[in-house]
């Protein structure tokens, strides 16, 4: 079994509903009005088209291995230069990176934060927080501690977790927490 088509966006958007709403916890007025955060605009429409040209290219991927003899293009393993065409011209090692996603609703041998969602949502990332030395990245598990406002995620443990992740997954993070809003883990790689 595997997510349908658009989960990833699905997901996303319940992400940004959720981040919004405890956002928006103190940010009532003494009038019971809530103040728009206006600052939350264009990083959610990046992450938006981003996820969403990224959902289409799976989809157009998937497209041409299931039916080669309809798309008549030679059919060959993605790399992330076919989505990020800019990299193409670039000397860099990431281009020839495989970019396949791991849509399947399950994760073999893994439990803890990776759930069997294609994009996972990232805890608050506190940049200036110390790391802990005994913190787990296969177990950890993001409570209301981890949230937006809250105490947050030392920048230590979240690369830890990230980089745990089996490969074809995508975190969200927080406009807030002052690291990159998207991460890819890719085979051997994450790339913000």
């Amino acid at each position: 079994p595997c997510w349908s088509p658009g989960s990833m966006l699905v997901l996303l958007v319940a992400g940004a509903i959720l981040e919004v709403h405890l956002a928006s916890q103190g940010w009532a007025s003494p009038k019971g009005w809530l103040r728009q955060d206006h600052l939350a605009f264009f990083p959610l429409i990046c992450v938006f088209r981003f996820v969403l040209g990224l959902e289409h290219f799976v989809m157009w991927r998937r497209q041409i291995q299931w039916y080669p003899h309809r798309c008549q293009v030679q059919t060959r393993s993605a790399v992330l230069s076919d989505l990020l065409t800019f990299l193409q011209d670039a000397d860099t090692e990431i281009a020839s990176l495989p970019l396949d996603l791991d849509l399947s609703t399950a994760t073999p041998g893994f439990v803890g934060a990776a759930t069997p969602a294609p994009l996972l949502v990232a805890p608050w990332v506190v940049p200036s927080k110390y790391g802990s030395p005994q913190f787990n990245p296969r177990t950890a598990v993001w409570g209301p501690e981890h949230r937006v406002g809250s105490e947050g995620l030392a920048l230590q443990d979240f690369a830890a977790w990230v980089s745990c992740l089996p490969p074809g997954r995508v975190v969200y993070s927080s406009h807030r927490s002052k690291a990159a809003d998207l991460y890819l883990r890719l085979e051997g790689a994450v790339i913000a």
